[in-house]
């Protein structure tokens, strides 16, 4: 099966939109498990523009670092992706609800992620 950019934003802007839904439910952890799945399908667009691959890390801690080996977006964006990726097993695993201010800053977080992601591409 091909991967194409265009398809991963596709995923990614459907997953933001499903941790808006969430965030208005007031259901923090999955808000913040779609936020985080929103910025794993960017970040799968810029590889797949960069390198037509996207690549499987051991952990998805690792997967910042990546991205920064790139050198193809800003710092801010980088560091937003980071975030979200440190939230993904509390959110998804933890046994407690996140505030609600976590959940926030999560869907903004994948929110300016992904607009950092669609500017590089529509720039190549």
């Amino acid at each position: 099966m091909e991967h194409h950019p265009a398809q991963s934003i596709k995923l990614a802007d459907q997953y933001l939109e499903a941790a808006k839904r969430c965030l208005e439910l007031r259901l923090t952890n999955p808000a913040i498990s779609m936020a985080v799945h929103s910025a794993i399908h960017a970040k799968d667009a810029v590889y797949l523009k960069e390198t037509e691959t996207i690549p499987k890390p051991r952990s998805h801690v690792q997967a910042p670092g990546d991205l920064r080996s790139l050198g193809v977006l800003k710092e801010s964006a980088i560091r937003q992706f980071a975030r979200l990726i440190a939230s993904k097993s509390e959110a998804e695993y933890g046994q407690e609800d996140l505030p609600v201010l976590d959940a926030v800053s999560s869907v903004q977080d994948a929110e300016r992620f992904l607009l950092a992601v669609k500017k590089f591409l529509g720039s190549n």
